[in-house]
């Protein structure tokens, strides 16, 4: 861990840089609560030992700030020079996990690290616990790309950031062609097997890290092109429907192709940019895909407020 000592007396900071240094942890010194509040600002520190009467900012008040700007729990001991009941009470109300009564003697040090060291140790499992969990709502259970809920987080926030940049944000919406007649045909698990195909075969053809795709239900996909216009939109959108051909996976029941294939339709905000939501977009895309699927599947109809493309397999028609 990194420990901070904030003390006023140069020879219990010395004292206790030893003892502490000895456990293996990282030890940091300051004079006083003005300074450990500083250093604090720029330095991550995982646990603190404080001397309660410190002038100008004594430790009771300095640990009220801390608790006050810390979104995180850090264990804070105090260290007296008294045996003041009251004082004790006042410092644990304010904030404090342990007191350690001068003078310090080593053993006693050692055992407040190691206690506060197995909740810290508990804190980050349990943190990275909750990230997990996090995570995993926010991700499809077969395909394992994200799913709707998690589409909608990273959206409004690329939104939000296309509008500070003014730039445009980009929608393409896919389905997989007659993908009803292919579970029909092959049996559900082969139809899902055919989903996390394709959703890992788009994923891997997205080369940009702002990029996202998402599995927005049933056969259906949605993916989010920040800073992309609708040209480009529809450059991605020709790449990601040609992977899916490449992929070859037979389908007899299709009546396009002989193999899987899929619709796409793209939408973009670069004409209204400040105005565009992203249901929006998504209704824009959708609109877009009906076209595509209306005009035979295998295909892309790109969509703005001012003009319409239409992608076949083997031309570009505009």
């Amino acid at each position: 861990m990194n420990i901070l000592i904030a003390d006023d007396t140069p020879s219990m900071r010395v004292f206790l840089q030893k003892v502490i240094s000895d456990t293996g942890h990282t030890v940091h010194t300051v004079c006083d609560g003005h300074e450990a509040l500083s250093y604090m600002k720029n330095h991550e520190i995982d646990m603190i030992f404080m001397d309660i009467q410190m002038p100008d900012l004594n430790g009771i008040e300095t640990a009220k700030i801390i608790r006050d700007q810390q979104s995180e729990w850090l264990p804070i001991i105090f260290i007296s020079a008294t045996e003041n009941d009251q004082e004790f009470a006042e410092a644990l109300s304010a904030g404090g996990d342990g007191i350690l009564t001068k003078p310090l003697k080593p053993i006693l040090v050692h055992a407040q690290i190691r206690a506060m060291q197995r909740i810290v140790d508990i804190q980050r499992k349990l943190h990275m616990m909750n990230s997990q969990l996090q995570s995993l709502s926010k991700t499809d259970v077969l395909t394992g790309v994200a799913n709707r809920s998690g589409f909608y987080d990273v959206s409004e926030r690329e939104l939000k950031r296309c509008r500070r940049e003014q730039k445009a944000l980009s929608i393409l919406m896919i389905d997989v062609d007659f993908f009803k007649q292919y579970n029909d045909n092959y049996g559900h698990l082969e139809g899902d097997h055919c989903l996390v195909t394709i959703a890992q075969a788009l994923k891997n053809n997205l080369k940009r890290p702002l990029d996202y795709i998402c599995r927005f239900g049933g056969e259906e996909f949605v993916v989010l092109l920040p800073m992309t216009e609708l040209d480009g939109a529809r450059l991605i959108a020709q790449q990601l429907r040609q992977t899916v051909q490449n992929l070859e996976i037979p389908h007899k029941a299709s009546s396009v192709s002989p193999f899987v294939s899929i619709s796409i339709g793209a939408a973009s905000n670069q004409d209204h940019i400040n105005t565009f939501t992203i249901n929006d977009l998504l209704t824009k895309a959708d609109a877009a895909l009906y076209t595509a699927k209306e005009r035979g599947r295998n295909q892309i109809v790109a969509i703005s407020p001012n003009k319409y493309g239409q992608f076949p397999t083997s031309s570009v028609q505009i």
